[in-house]
């Protein structure tokens, strides 16, 4: 029986569903943008996991955020992580325009 729970258990942390990132590629430095005008807009796209299991639902692709949210350019991404007692929330955050 131990085995089978084992067996079971790493089962399911192999196969896990993952969120999507999207990797930054093209990068500004922030010098260079003036925080109270370049970026008038910001969004936030979450995902949810249990344990310390990957984030298994929600979509936090920088990607479809944009695109649900109307951006037509993308200044800024930023990454939140936020771990409880039981679950962790992990966030995308992009600013533009």
């Amino acid at each position: 029986m131990k085995k089978t729970f084992f067996t079971l258990l790493i089962t399911l942390v192999l196969t896990s569903c993952g969120a999507r990132y999207t990797p930054v590629v093209s990068t500004t430095p922030t010098n260079q943008i003036n925080f109270a005008t370049d970026i008038p807009r910001e969004a936030m796209g979450c995902a949810y996991g249990l344990l310390w299991f990957p984030p298994f639902s929600n979509n936090i692709s920088v990607t479809e955020i944009a695109k649900d949210n109307n951006f037509s350019k993308v200044a800024i991404v930023d990454y939140q992580s936020n771990f409880y007692l039981l679950f962790n929330k992990v966030c995308t955050v992009i600013h533009g325009e």
